[in-house]
């Protein structure tokens, strides 16, 4: 299998065996500071792509003949049923090599479609992806001591909600890291364990043998814990479960899937929780994404279209400095490099429990949140567009309106 070493000139090619070029692709990937790797099968070929800073790229194409050589490779690293292929697969695997200083650490996910099994490949690094506080990882001060002011409470619902690939899983283990000692009992339950860390008890959710979240909570809840953990909310029995334990003094942490925080309220009424038990534990919702970081060695100022400074709710582009990036060698001509967060912090206080609880509608209880001094993700990134740290474009739509 012929196959370019990333990273060196394009006369430099070699043929390696498949094991071999997998294990390139990467390192190279992982050189490259994507996020996840692609593998794609078509009809003749198939397309290896990189997520790099929340986009993908196509970066190799090769015949689809060399293609089952390439999933057994990469099965067999994350410890998969290399003869299975009608069904998904989930595993985790890892990769040590010279040029690392610690072995490559990542998930691997197998899905059937009509031309063979796509792949993509989640890199999961600790040391990097566990921030010691939330300023360190790009909260605001300010949003950084309510959050901490709310971890610190012996009960509550704390939830982060987000797409995919925007930090929530990270977020979480950096409040668990804030409050994690020997004297409390803290439990994670998740699909798969993303971090170890000492003094916390990680359960490992395998739906295969019967051991789902709603069941694992039930378990979890015998084992006196002071603090749970749980991957996800997705369905009315986990959601149940989670909020019964909140009542029942303690801290409960999860992500879920909503486009912005004030959601999750309803969300949990259509999972058919009652609106007084919602309103007595919800304490929190965090909705983080991820932005686009305009290229620092490219970037040069630049006027928003009208269309799109009326979408942002602007006037006019005065007093602002919007910056775009035009494409360098740095940024490998995309205008961006790397990405920034930004945060939407929903607290639930006794006024807004009230209305919770009274039925105001989703467009009332974002008022009164805004009224107490809650910034919207819109309003986040408008803000960091307009500094120049990212391009009005991204922070209009990346954000829900």
């Amino acid at each position: 299998m012929a196959a370019k070493i990333f990273g060196k000139s394009s006369e430099e090619k070699r043929v390696l065996e498949p094991s071999e070029w997998v294990d390139s692709i990467l390192l190279d990937a992982k050189n490259s500071r994507a996020s996840d790797v692609h593998f794609d099968p078509y009809t003749t070929k198939f397309y290896v792509r990189f997520r790099t800073d929340g986009a993908l790229y196509v970066v190799s194409e090769q015949p689809l003949g060399a293609y089952q050589a390439v999933v057994s490779r990469l099965k067999v690293i994350a410890q998969l049923d290399i003869t299975e292929k009608r069904k998904p697969q989930d595993g985790r695997g890892q990769l040590s090599h010279p040029d690392l200083k610690a072995s490559l650490e990542f998930r691997v996910s197998t899905l059937p479609t009509i031309f063979g099994e796509a792949v993509v490949v989640r890199f999961v690094n600790q040391q990097d992806a566990l921030f010691d506080s939330f300023e360190s990882m790009g909260m605001s001060p300010q949003d950084a001591e309510v959050v901490r002011d709310t971890i610190h409470k012996r009960y509550g619902l704390v939830l982060v909600a987000g797409p995919g690939g925007s930090g929530k899983t990270t977020t979480l283990y950096t409040a668990i890291n804030q409050i994690r000692a020997p004297e409390k009992s803290i439990i994670t339950l998740e699909d798969p364990v993303e971090f170890q860390l000492e003094f916390v008890r990680h359960a490992q959710i395998k739906p295969d043998v019967g051991f789902t979240y709603a069941e694992g909570m039930k378990a979890v809840l015998r084992q006196d814990p002071d603090v749970v953990f749980i991957g996800e909310v997705r369905d009315n029995e986990t959601a149940e479960i989670a909020v019964r334990a909140a009542l029942s003094g303690r801290l409960v942490f999860s992500n879920i899937a909503t486009s912005d925080s004030v959601g999750t309220i309803a969300r949990f009424l259509e999972l058919g929780i009652p609106r007084s038990f919602l309103s007595s534990t919800l304490s929190l919702t965090i909705s983080k994404r991820l932005l686009r970081k305009n290229c620092d060695n490219c970037s040069k100022p630049y006027a928003p279209s009208e269309k799109l400074l009326k979408l942002a709710g602007l006037k006019s582009a005065e007093g602002a400095n919007f910056l775009k990036g035009a494409g360098c060698e740095k940024c490998d001509l995309k205008g961006y490099r790397e990405r920034i967060p930004i945060f939407e912090l929903f607290v639930v206080d006794a006024e807004i429990a009230n209305l919770i609880t009274e039925g105001a509608t989703t467009k009332e209880i974002l008022e009164v949140a805004r009224s107490h001094g809650m910034k919207t993700l819109r309003e986040a990134g408008i803000a960091l567009a307009a500094g120049g740290a990212t391009t009005l474009e991204e922070a209009v739509y990346t954000t829900p309106a």
